[in-house]
Protein backbone atom coordinates (compact mmCIF):
# COMPACT_ATOMS: atom_id res chain seq x y z
CA UNK A 1 0.00 0.00 0.00
CA UNK A 2 2.87 2.16 0.39
CA UNK A 3 4.38 4.17 -2.46
CA UNK A 4 7.00 2.73 -4.63
CA UNK A 5 8.84 5.62 -5.90
CA UNK A 6 10.57 8.64 -4.54
CA UNK A 7 11.94 11.61 -6.28
CA UNK A 8 13.71 13.85 -4.43
CA UNK A 9 15.37 17.70 -4.52
CA UNK A 10 18.53 17.68 -3.10
CA UNK A 11 21.87 19.88 -3.71
CA UNK A 12 24.55 17.83 -1.53
CA UNK A 13 26.10 15.73 -3.37
CA UNK A 14 27.27 12.72 -0.85
CA UNK A 15 23.92 13.42 1.36
CA UNK A 16 21.61 12.85 -1.98
CA UNK A 17 23.72 9.45 -2.29
CA UNK A 18 22.97 8.22 1.38
CA UNK A 19 19.56 9.21 1.36
CA UNK A 20 18.73 7.42 -2.05
CA UNK A 21 20.35 4.15 -0.97
CA UNK A 22 18.42 4.21 2.27
CA UNK A 23 15.01 4.52 0.39
CA UNK A 24 15.88 2.10 -2.12
CA UNK A 25 16.80 -0.80 1.05
CA UNK A 26 13.35 -0.37 1.22
CA UNK A 27 12.82 -0.98 -1.85
CA UNK A 28 11.23 2.25 -2.84
CA UNK A 29 12.94 3.40 -6.40
CA UNK A 30 14.38 6.58 -5.86
CA UNK A 31 15.65 9.77 -8.02
CA UNK A 32 17.51 12.40 -7.23
CA UNK A 33 17.23 16.30 -8.69
CA UNK A 34 18.97 19.18 -7.99
CA UNK A 35 17.06 21.48 -9.69
CA UNK A 36 13.81 21.74 -8.66
CA UNK A 37 12.16 22.73 -12.47
CA UNK A 38 13.52 19.51 -13.39
CA UNK A 39 11.68 17.17 -10.75
CA UNK A 40 8.50 18.89 -11.89
CA UNK A 41 9.30 17.77 -15.08
CA UNK A 42 9.81 14.66 -14.28
CA UNK A 43 6.58 14.37 -11.90
CA UNK A 44 4.68 14.93 -15.38
CA UNK A 45 5.42 10.99 -15.96
CA UNK A 46 4.75 9.58 -12.27
CA UNK A 47 1.34 8.21 -11.41
CA UNK A 48 2.23 8.25 -7.58
CA UNK A 49 5.02 8.85 -5.49
CA UNK A 50 6.97 10.36 -2.56
CA UNK A 51 8.11 13.77 -3.39
CA UNK A 52 10.57 14.85 -1.01
CA UNK A 53 11.99 18.71 -1.43
CA UNK A 54 14.97 20.20 0.10
CA UNK A 55 14.26 23.69 1.02
CA UNK A 56 17.50 24.80 1.99
CA UNK A 57 18.77 25.08 -1.57
CA UNK A 58 21.73 27.26 -0.85
CA UNK A 59 21.78 31.30 -1.92
CA UNK A 60 19.41 32.66 -3.91
CA UNK A 61 17.29 29.21 -4.18
CA UNK A 62 15.77 28.84 -0.82
CA UNK A 63 12.45 29.61 -2.37
CA UNK A 64 12.85 26.62 -4.95
CA UNK A 65 11.42 24.28 -3.03
CA UNK A 66 8.26 26.41 -2.06
CA UNK A 67 7.53 27.27 -5.11
CA UNK A 68 7.73 23.69 -6.40
CA UNK A 69 4.92 22.44 -3.91
CA UNK A 70 2.90 24.47 -5.66
CA UNK A 71 3.86 23.34 -9.31
CA UNK A 72 3.27 19.99 -8.13
CA UNK A 73 0.06 20.56 -6.54
CA UNK A 74 -1.30 21.91 -10.00
CA UNK A 75 -0.21 18.94 -11.59
CA UNK A 76 -1.65 16.97 -9.07
CA UNK A 77 -5.13 18.18 -9.76
CA UNK A 78 -4.95 18.62 -13.27
CA UNK A 79 -4.21 14.93 -13.86
CA UNK A 80 -5.49 13.57 -10.82
CA UNK A 81 -2.20 12.19 -9.69
CA UNK A 82 -1.47 10.94 -6.15
CA UNK A 83 1.30 12.59 -4.15
CA UNK A 84 3.14 12.47 -1.07
CA UNK A 85 4.43 15.89 -0.78
CA UNK A 86 7.32 16.16 2.15
CA UNK A 87 9.55 19.20 2.82
CA UNK A 88 12.62 18.89 4.74
CA UNK A 89 15.55 21.01 6.10
CA UNK A 90 17.72 21.63 8.43
CA UNK A 91 16.20 24.94 9.31
CA UNK A 92 13.19 24.63 11.74
CA UNK A 93 11.95 28.11 10.30
CA UNK A 94 10.77 27.35 6.73
CA UNK A 95 7.83 25.58 8.33
CA UNK A 96 5.05 27.75 8.73
CA UNK A 97 6.15 28.80 4.61
CA UNK A 98 6.25 24.69 3.90
CA UNK A 99 2.69 24.37 5.47
CA UNK A 100 1.01 27.36 3.57
CA UNK A 101 2.39 25.85 0.64
CA UNK A 102 0.33 22.83 0.79
CA UNK A 103 2.96 19.67 1.53
CA UNK A 104 1.80 17.09 3.31
CA UNK A 105 4.74 16.68 5.63
CA UNK A 106 7.61 19.24 7.05
CA UNK A 107 10.82 16.98 8.46
CA UNK A 108 13.94 18.47 10.02
CA UNK A 109 16.92 16.71 8.32
CA UNK A 110 18.78 13.82 11.02
CA UNK A 111 20.21 11.38 8.99
CA UNK A 112 19.84 9.12 5.72
CA UNK A 113 18.37 6.54 7.62
CA UNK A 114 16.33 8.24 9.55
CA UNK A 115 14.72 10.51 7.03
CA UNK A 116 14.23 7.89 5.14
CA UNK A 117 12.48 5.93 7.40
CA UNK A 118 10.05 8.99 8.18
CA UNK A 119 9.44 9.72 4.86
CA UNK A 120 8.01 5.91 4.17
CA UNK A 121 6.14 5.63 7.68
CA UNK A 122 4.52 9.03 7.06
CA UNK A 123 3.75 8.26 3.24
CA UNK A 124 2.33 4.97 4.26
CA UNK A 125 -0.16 6.05 6.52
CA UNK A 126 -0.95 8.67 3.97
CA UNK A 127 -1.84 6.29 1.63
CA UNK A 128 -3.70 3.83 4.10
CA UNK A 129 -5.77 6.68 5.31
CA UNK A 130 -6.83 7.51 1.86
CA UNK A 131 -7.87 3.84 1.09
CA UNK A 132 -9.66 3.78 4.50
CA UNK A 133 -11.73 6.84 3.23
CA UNK A 134 -11.77 5.07 -0.25
CA UNK A 135 -13.32 2.18 0.78
CA UNK A 136 -15.41 4.13 3.56
CA UNK A 137 -16.99 5.87 0.74
CA UNK A 138 -17.85 2.34 -0.88
CA UNK A 139 -18.99 1.02 2.35
CA UNK A 140 -21.54 3.83 2.09
CA UNK A 141 -22.81 3.27 -1.31
CA UNK A 142 -23.51 -0.85 -0.17
CA UNK A 143 -25.30 0.27 2.65
CA UNK A 144 -27.56 2.51 0.36
CA UNK A 145 -28.64 -0.21 -1.67
CA UNK A 146 -28.54 -3.30 0.97
CA UNK A 147 -29.85 -1.73 3.64
CA UNK A 148 -33.72 -1.13 1.59
CA UNK A 149 -33.47 -4.58 0.54
CA UNK A 150 -32.96 -6.04 3.80
CA UNK A 151 -36.24 -4.02 4.58
CA UNK A 152 -38.54 -5.57 1.59
CA UNK A 153 -37.08 -8.77 3.29
CA UNK A 154 -38.60 -8.20 6.07
CA UNK A 155 -41.90 -7.10 5.14
CA UNK A 156 -42.25 -10.16 3.40
CA UNK A 157 -42.22 -12.08 6.23
CA UNK A 158 -45.76 -11.15 6.96
CA UNK A 159 -46.51 -12.84 3.53
CA UNK A 160 -47.54 -16.77 3.25
CA UNK A 161 -43.89 -17.33 1.70
CA UNK A 162 -42.04 -17.13 5.29
CA UNK A 163 -39.43 -19.47 5.25
CA UNK A 164 -37.75 -18.31 2.33
CA UNK A 165 -37.72 -14.55 2.79
CA UNK A 166 -36.80 -15.13 6.66
CA UNK A 167 -33.52 -17.46 5.43
CA UNK A 168 -33.10 -14.22 3.24
CA UNK A 169 -33.28 -11.47 5.96
CA UNK A 170 -31.01 -13.66 8.59
CA UNK A 171 -28.27 -13.77 5.68
CA UNK A 172 -28.54 -10.49 5.06
CA UNK A 173 -28.57 -9.08 8.84
CA UNK A 174 -25.16 -11.51 8.78
CA UNK A 175 -24.07 -10.21 6.00
CA UNK A 176 -24.37 -6.67 7.06
CA UNK A 177 -22.85 -7.30 10.72
CA UNK A 178 -19.77 -8.55 8.86
CA UNK A 179 -18.91 -5.50 7.31
CA UNK A 180 -15.55 -3.26 7.61
CA UNK A 181 -16.50 0.22 8.69
CA UNK A 182 -19.51 -0.57 10.54
CA UNK A 183 -20.91 2.91 12.64
CA UNK A 184 -21.52 2.21 16.51
CA UNK A 185 -25.12 3.14 15.47
CA UNK A 186 -25.13 0.39 12.47
CA UNK A 187 -23.11 -2.32 14.83
CA UNK A 188 -26.15 -1.70 17.26
CA UNK A 189 -29.51 -1.83 15.40
CA UNK A 190 -27.29 -5.12 13.08
CA UNK A 191 -26.70 -6.58 16.14
CA UNK A 192 -30.18 -6.52 17.66
CA UNK A 193 -31.68 -7.51 14.00
CA UNK A 194 -29.85 -10.13 13.81
CA UNK A 195 -30.06 -11.94 17.58
CA UNK A 196 -33.60 -11.03 17.10
CA UNK A 197 -34.28 -12.90 13.92
CA UNK A 198 -31.77 -15.82 14.93
CA UNK A 199 -33.00 -15.79 18.43
CA UNK A 200 -36.92 -16.45 16.88
CA UNK A 201 -36.23 -19.64 14.85
CA UNK A 202 -38.46 -18.87 12.08
CA UNK A 203 -40.34 -16.33 10.64
CA UNK A 204 -43.49 -17.81 12.62
CA UNK A 205 -42.18 -16.90 15.98
CA UNK A 206 -41.77 -13.39 14.81
CA UNK A 207 -44.95 -10.88 16.17
CA UNK A 208 -45.64 -8.35 14.00
CA UNK A 209 -44.66 -5.58 16.37
CA UNK A 210 -41.18 -6.76 16.82
CA UNK A 211 -41.03 -7.10 12.39
CA UNK A 212 -42.30 -3.53 12.60
CA UNK A 213 -39.78 -2.83 15.50
CA UNK A 214 -36.64 -4.43 13.74
CA UNK A 215 -37.62 -3.09 10.04
CA UNK A 216 -37.95 0.33 11.81
CA UNK A 217 -33.96 0.01 13.22
CA UNK A 218 -33.23 -0.85 9.64
CA UNK A 219 -34.78 1.89 8.17
CA UNK A 220 -32.80 4.49 10.89
CA UNK A 221 -29.89 3.81 9.21
CA UNK A 222 -30.89 4.90 6.27
CA UNK A 223 -30.94 8.46 7.45
CA UNK A 224 -27.57 8.36 9.32
CA UNK A 225 -25.69 10.64 10.53
CA UNK A 226 -29.27 12.37 11.43
CA UNK A 227 -30.73 10.12 12.58
CA UNK A 228 -28.44 9.07 15.52
CA UNK A 229 -30.56 10.29 18.42
CA UNK A 230 -33.32 7.96 17.34
CA UNK A 231 -31.15 4.82 17.50
CA UNK A 232 -30.79 5.70 20.59
CA UNK A 233 -34.25 5.62 21.66
CA UNK A 234 -35.14 2.65 19.41
CA UNK A 235 -32.57 0.82 21.14
CA UNK A 236 -33.57 1.66 24.74
CA UNK A 237 -37.01 1.04 23.36
CA UNK A 238 -35.57 -2.43 22.79
CA UNK A 239 -33.85 -2.81 26.32
CA UNK A 240 -37.06 -2.02 27.92
CA UNK A 241 -38.96 -4.41 26.33
CA UNK A 242 -37.00 -6.77 27.99
CA UNK A 243 -38.22 -9.91 25.78
CA UNK A 244 -35.12 -10.35 23.18
CA UNK A 245 -31.92 -11.23 24.44
CA UNK A 246 -30.21 -8.89 21.93
CA UNK A 247 -27.33 -7.11 23.65
CA UNK A 248 -26.24 -9.92 25.49
CA UNK A 249 -22.87 -8.93 23.75
CA UNK A 250 -22.66 -5.46 25.72
CA UNK A 251 -21.51 -4.35 29.45
CA UNK A 252 -23.78 -4.21 32.06
CA UNK A 253 -22.87 -0.16 31.97
CA UNK A 254 -23.93 0.20 28.63
CA UNK A 255 -25.46 3.48 28.17
CA UNK A 256 -27.28 5.09 24.38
Amino acid sequence: MSYQQAFVLEDATDFAAALKKELESFDVTATIFDNADDLVEAATALEEGMLLLDLDMGVGRNREGIEAVGSLRELQEAHAKDFYIAAYTSHADYQKDALEAGVDAFLVKDSPRVDALELITLASAHSIDLHRRAAEHLHKELARRAYPELIRDLRLLKGEQKLPQYRRAVSAARRALARPFLSEDETIVLSAVSQILESAGSASELPDDVLNKITEGIDLLRHLPEAHGNVSEWARDLLIGGQWPIFSWADDDLEF
